[in-house]
C-alpha cells in the first residue's frame, strides 16, 4: 500500500513537471484515460491547468484550446447521487475528484487572463458547486457547474485578487432554533450572554438585512499576495512579510513550484489586516492610471457581519452553502467530526492551497463557511 502510494505521488508530480515545461498532450492523454487511478487523472487535470496559466499572453489562442478540453471535463458528468451509510460514497469518491480536478484547473488557466475590476469586459470562468440535502435516512448530494463573472485586481509584483461581485439585496441571516452548532458562540464566550439575566443571547437569530452592491475576494488571501503588499512602505504600523506558521516540506513540489506560497496566509491580527488594507489602498490609488483603470481606484476593507455571512450562504438556507453536511473531500476540517448526516473522513492538520479542492459556491467563492461552524 505504501509503495504504492509513493508511486502514485511520483507519477503526479510527473504529471507537474509536464505543466512546467509546457507539455499539455501527455496530460490530456492521462486525463482520459479510465484505466488510471482518479488520483492520478485528477492531477493530471489540475496539471494542464497550470501549464495553461503559464502560456505567454501571444499563446491565448493555444490556452483557450486547452481550456476547452478542460471545461469538456467538467461538464461531461454530474452526480445525481443518494448515500446512505457507506452506500454511494464509492461512486461519490469515483467520480467527484474528476470534476473537482477539472474546476480548479479551469480556474488556475482563466486567472491568467481576467478583466481588470472596473473595466467593461466580464470573464465568466466555469466553476464546480455542490449541494448536499438530507433525504430520508441519506444524503442526496447533487453538482451544477456555474460560470460567474470574475475580474482581477493587481498587486504589486505581478500578484492579483480575484473578485466576484455581490448583487445589492435583502439577504437572509442567522439560522433557525433548530439547526445545530448556532448555539457555538453563547457556550464559548461570555459576552454572548445577557449580563442581567444570565441567558444566552440569541445571536444567531434569523433575520433580514440590506446590502448595497459590492465585491468580494474570491479566495482567502495567500501567502504571496501577503508578502506582495506587506512589502509596501508603512502607512501607520510595521507588518510582518511572512508570518505564516506552516510552511510546506521540500518534496511539497506543487506548493513549491506550481504555485509557490499559495497556501492561506495565518498568524495575523486584526490590526495587521488594517494595515495590510491601507498600504493596498494607497498603492491602488496612486498606480491606478498606470494600471489602465477607469474612474477612482477601487479602496478594500474587511467585510462586516452582513456581508460576510450574505458571500458565505450565496443565497442558501442551510447550516453550509454544501447544504446539509460537510465531507472532508469538499472542505479542509477535523474530518473525525460530522455534522448532520456527513461521514467521518481525514483529519489533514494543515492547510491546503487556496483553490485546492475546486468546490465554490454558487456565487464562485471558496474556502468560505459561517464563523459557527
Amino acid at each position: 500500500s505504501d509503495v504504492c502510494s509513493s508511486d502514485l505521488g511520483e507519477r503526479a508530480d510527473s504529471a507537474l513537471v509536464l505543466a512546467l515545461i509546457g507539455q499539455a498532450e501527455p496530460l490530456r492523454q492521462l486525463a482520459a484515460d479510465a484505466a488510471q487511478p482518479v488520483a492520478l487523472r485528477r492531477a493530471a487535470l489540475e496539471s494542464l491547468g497550470l501549464a495553461a496559466a503559464r502560456l505567454p499572453a501571444e499563446a491565448a489562442d493555444q490556452r483557450q484550446a486547452w481550456m476547452a478540453v478542460l471545461e469538456r471535463h467538467l461538464r461531461s458528468d454530474a452526480l445525481d447521487l443518494l448515500v446512505s451509510g457507506e452506500e454511494g460514497w464509492a461512486e461519490h469518491d469515483e467520480r467527484l475528484p474528476l470534476l473537482q480536478g477539472a474546476s480548479r484547473a479551469l480556474q488556475l488557466a482563466a486567472s491568467a487572463e481576467l478583466p481588470l475590476l472596473g473595466s467593461d469586459r466580464e470573464t465568466r470562468v466555469p466553476m464546480l458547486t455542490l449541494m448536499a440535502l438530507a433525504e430520508g435516512d441519506g444524503l442526496r448530494i447533487r453538482t451544477e457547474v456555474v460560470a460567474p463573472p470574475v475580474w482581477r485586481l493587481p498587486l504589486p509584483g505581478g500578484e492579483q485578487l480575484e473578485i466576484v461581485a455581490i448583487r445589492g439585496d435583502e439577504h437572509s441571516i442567522g439560522s433557525p432554533p433548530e439547526e445545530g452548532g448556532r448555539d457555538w458562540y453563547a457556550r464559548q464566550l461570555d459576552r454572548c450572554v445577557d449580563p442581567e439575566s444570565g441567558q444566552p443571547l440569541n445571536v444567531e437569530a434569523q433575520r433580514s438585512v440590506r446590502l448595497a452592491d459590492y465585491g468580494m475576494v474570491r479566495h482567502l488571501i495567500s501567502q504571496a499576495q501577503w508578502q506582495a503588499v506587506a512589502a509596501l512602505p508603512p502607512v501607520e504600523g510595521e507588518l510582518n512579510t511572512t508570518p505564516w506558521s506552516f510552511r510546506p516540506e521540500a518534496d511539497a513540489l506543487w506548493e513549491r513550484h506550481g504555485q509557490p506560497l499559495s497556501l492561506p496566509v495565518d498568524s495575523v491580527s486584526w490590526n495587521d489586516c488594517q494595515e495590510w488594507l491601507r498600504r493596498l489602498n494607497r498603492w491602488l490609488r496612486q498606480e491606478w492610471a498606470g494600471l489602465a483603470g477607469g474612474g477612482e481606484a477601487p479602496q478594500l476593507a474587511l467585510p462586516g457581519e452582513g456581508q460576510w455571512e450574505a458571500a458565505c450562504r450565496a443565497g442558501a438556507s442551510t447550516p453550509f452553502h454544501f447544504g446539509d453536511a460537510l465531507d472532508a473531500s469538499w472542505a479542509n476540517f477535523d474530518g473525525g467530526y460530522t455534522y448532520g448526516p456527513g461521514r467521518k473522513g481525514p483529519y489533514r492538520q494543515r492547510p491546503l492551497p487556496i483553490g485546492a479542492l475546486g468546490l465554490v459556491n454558487r456565487w464562485g467563492l471558496a474556502e468560505i463557511g459561517r464563523a459557527h461552524v
